[in-house]
Formats: C-alpha cells, sequence, structure tokens
C-alpha cells in the first residue's frame, strides 16, 4: 500500500516557446510530481503547545487538589505525607506530562491545543496513530533539545515516529489521494 511519501499528482507547468512568428509564448504541460503533505507550521505548533501547557497544567491542578482532598478525608493530620510527595514532584510531573499527550494523541488523535486549532497526528497511510506511534512520539519529546526541532519543517518526535500533524481537511484529502490511487492500482493488477 502507498503512503503520502510516495503520492504524486499531476501539476501544469509552463516553458517558453518561440510560436511561428518568434514572440516568445508560455506552453503549458503536465508532469507528475511527488505532492508533499501540508503541514503544520512552526508559529502554529507554538501556538498550541502553549494551549496544551495550560490543559496540562489545569489537569495537573486538579488531580494534585484531589489527591490532597483525599489525604486529608482519610488522616487530617498526616502532612508527613506531603512533605515526602515533595521529594517527588519532578517524577510525579513527568509522569502526568507523559500521560496527558500518550492517552489525548491516542484516544483523540492530537492533544487537546492540536484539536483546537483544527490539526490532528497521522501515520504516514494518513490513518490515526497507533498506541506505539504515540508512545514513541511522546518517549521523543523527552530527549534534550528536541523542541527546537520544531522550529524545522517536522519535529523529531515526528520523524523519528514517522508521523505527520496535519490540517483535518488535508488529512481527509490525503486519504482519498491514497484509497483512488490504491483503487487504480487494483484496477490494473
Amino acid at each position: 500500500m502507498k503512503t503520502i511519501e510516495e503520492l504524486k499528482v499531476e501539476k501544469t507547468f509552463y516553458r517558453r516557446e518561440r510560436d511561428i512568428l518568434g514572440n516568445i509564448v508560455r506552453t503549458p504541460y503536465q508532469k507528475m510530481v511527488r505532492r508533499q503533505p501540508e503541514l503544520v507550521t512552526p508559529g502554529v505548533r507554538f501556538g498550541y503547545f502553549l494551549l496544551d501547557m495550560v490543559f496540562y497544567y489545569i489537569i495537573t491542578f486538579v488531580i494534585m487538589t484531589l489527591f490532597t482532598i483525599i489525604v486529608l478525608s482519610i488522616n487530617p493530620d498526616n502532612y508527613e505525607l506531603f512533605y515526602s510527595i515533595r521529594k517527588y514532584d519532578r517524577v510525579i510531573s513527568m509522569s502526568l506530562f507523559f500521560l496527558y499527550y500518550a492517552l489525548t494523541e491516542f484516544f483523540f488523535g492530537g492533544t487537546f491545543g492540536k484539536l483546537i486549532c483544527g490539526y490532528t497526528v497521522i501515520d504516514v497511510h494518513a490513518n490515526k496513530i497507533t498506541f506505539s506511534d504515540t508512545l514513541l512520539r511522546t518517549i521523543c519529546r523527552y530527549v534534550p533539545f528536541e523542541s527546537f526541532s520544531c522550529f524545522g519543517e517536522r519535529g523529531w518526535h515526528d520523524k523519528w515516529s514517522k508521523t505527520y500533524v496535519v490540517k483535518r481537511k488535508e488529512r481527509d484529502e490525503l486519504k482519498k489521494l491514497l484509497h483512488t490511487l490504491h483503487d487504480d492500482k487494483d484496477i490494473l493488477d
């Protein structure tokens, strides 16, 4: 089955030629070229990252508040537990960050920030990503300086997991192109 990296579309180009009278004219010709998926831009990526951080902090606040209420309802004088948890706040924070990205991208096809901005995460066949793809994307986010790779065309977590962040309309267009390409191939075989 073809992937979105192998998609080709017919495109019109123009070359300059001389007509019978010697005038220079533009003559159209058709050529098959690779169809690049329309990926998220670095500016939009930064925008939905900020939205994701807001959601992450809200979720973390709610979870920690519920935890505090539960612990204090069991034993109101148990302040030692809070002091011992303070030692592990970095691990708890990183775990919640991991869960936020892994679960939202797997269940919803993107984080809440991506969804609000109209973007989704797809694999090379323009389908929703698998749980293993989601885990790999999320683990890659912990690589030092990985966030700076997002200033390019694709972040390392996209490249290494072979995933793409595209608008939902672009995903549908890619699926349609892959489906028609697949149908044409079956007819020729």
